[in-house]
């Protein structure tokens, strides 16, 4: 800080009381606490990381930089496996207006993601069929919308669901590991539509993918 003072990184109370301090206006204190937070983020400190964006979400009146706080900490949440926690965390965006910008797109999806985890498909689904209305040319929500509606029993929907995840973003393994899964188990389902009638190809190839880590 400017008077010399060593103050921790993850000490986001006496940060919070010196940026009042030395720096003019509002917008830059919020911008020196959404650094902090991204730092705490790069070393692992997410409790620390978390206090930032808790204490930007007090002091923004931006609905913009509110709701990212929230997905934000959510996201921490998921990383740290507290998934009850990141839905609590996800929610709390929806007491604002919802958007239609990249945030909210996530926010949608990983709010979908996370209650899949749960095993709450139905409303997974729902989310997850807001956040491709809002961007269906990103393939996150498509392969979340899979996952439900695998856990739904509808199999055939799922795997077209994989297939456009697959087919917008190729890298995602997950996405064909997923409907060469769905295919395996249900075979019957290849029939319904000309891209998975090669159910045996799809089969053989899933078994030899690598399936990634859990991505949402």
């Amino acid at each position: 800080m400017p008077d010399g003072e060593f103050i921790a990184i993850d000490d986001v109370q006496r940060m919070y009381e010196a940026a009042e301090k030395h720096l003019q206006t509002p917008q830059r204190i919020i911008e020196l606490m959404h650094e902090l937070a991204n730092d705490c983020v790069s070393k692992n400190k997410f409790a620390g990381a978390q206090a930032y964006f808790e204490r930007i979400i007090e002091i923004s009146d931006s609905e913009v930089i509110t709701s990212s706080c929230f997905l934000k900490i959510g996201q921490i949440k998921e990383n740290q496996e507290d998934i009850a926690a990141a839905i609590d965390w996800y929610r709390r965006a929806f007491r604002m207006r919802p958007g239609s910008d990249e945030t909210w797109y996530f926010l949608y999806n990983n709010l979908g993601y996370c209650l899949n985890r749960l095993g709450q498909h139905e409303e997974a689904m729902a989310y997850c069929e807001k956040a491709i209305s809002l961007n269906p040319d990103r393939h996150n929500a498509h392969k979340n919308l899979g996952v439900a509606l695998e856990g739904l029993g509808r199999y055939a929907d799922a795997a077209q669901s994989y297939l456009k995840a697959a087919g917008l973003c190729p890298a995602d393994t997950r996405a064909l590991s997923l409907l060469c899964s769905v295919i395996k188990s249900h075979p019957e389902i290849a029939v319904d539509f000309p891209e998975l009638r090669n159910g045996t190809k799809l089969a053989a190839l899933g078994s030899s993918l690598p399936v990634s880590g859990q991505q949402n």
